[in-house]
């Protein structure tokens, strides 16, 4: 996830907590005559159950993302490794066949000038 999705996602989290802050102490404010308790009650079981599936779905949706990041990684990982393995398959023929003996310095380009 990229940095400024994230500042995004911080963003909108505080502006809605920022919300149920402030419609809870409007409703407290109208409990004071205590006729609305019951509608208190249902509201904060509606809050309760709104979270709770917002950040269910919040957290399936970062789940998804690391097993993506992941399953990319591990992708990656295989195709170096195949890279790697396709390297020193090629460095073992070219050793059999004898065109490389050791690593040898390049001084030919400096000598040639002599």
């Amino acid at each position: 996830m990229k940095k400024s999705q994230g500042n995004k996602l911080t963003f909108i989290n505080s502006k809605f907590f920022l919300f149920v802050v402030v419609f809870e102490v409007l409703v407290l404010f109208l409990l004071i005559n205590n006729q609305f308790f019951p509608l208190y009650l249902a509201f904060l079981a509606a809050q309760f159950l709104f979270t709770t599936t917002v950040a269910a779905k919040k957290s399936q949706y970062m789940e998804t993302e690391t097993k993506k990041c992941l399953s990319n990684y591990h992708k990656k990982l295989s195709e170096d490794e195949q890279y790697i393995y396709e390297l020193q398959k090629e460095n073992r023929n070219l050793k059999k066949n004898g065109r490389i003996t050791q690593a040898q310095p390049q001084t030919d380009q400096f000598n040639k000038w002599e």
